[in-house]
């Protein structure tokens, strides 16, 4: 079981970061586009595979990482440092999802609906995306380092 559970939590994170850089390049190739309308529409396509991939690749690796520290085959306790860390990654990240993305979509939406793809505001607000989208991904990124260097783990 162990392994089973290993082999999950890992292509979790594999299909989560991984994919997250990937998203990141593509958001930077879009932030690049001089069309309004094209960038909207290439931000809108990243956020529809955000919404519907991310969340499930998250919670599949936060499951069987529980399960890896609960069935105390590793050796693994919730007080390690690495496993706090961790944690950490995982809560901010999921908050970022989503209390950053969803809200922001929403209100980009409205404002292209209210102002069209040109609008400045529309702009701004693919801006902040990128940025949160910036330090997301270092959080993940410091994640795996934790994860697979176990900083205070003998």
């Amino acid at each position: 079981m162990y392994d089973f559970l290993l082999t999950v939590h890992v292509l979790a994170a594999i299909l989560w970061v991984g994919g997250g850089v990937t998203l990141h390049i593509l958001m930077r190739r879009a932030l690049s586009l001089t069309d309004p309308r094209a960038k909207h529409e290439s931000v809108r396509d990243l956020e529809w595979v955000g919404q519907r991939f991310y969340p499930a690749f998250s919670l599949f690796l936060i499951i069987a990482g529980i399960l890896l520290v609960t069935r105390d085959e590793g050796g693994f306790e919730f007080s390690d440092t690495f496993i706090q860390l961790g944690l950490a990654g995982w809560v901010i990240s999921f908050l970022i999802g989503i209390g950053f993305y969803e809200r922001e979509g929403k209100r980009r939406s409205a404002l292209v609906e209210a102002e069209g793809p040109e609008s400045p505001s529309v702009a701004a607000s693919i801006q902040r995306t990128a940025m949160v989208n910036s330090f997301e991904l270092l959080i993940l990124v410091l994640v795996v380092i934790d994860m697979t260097t176990k900083p205070g783990w003998p």
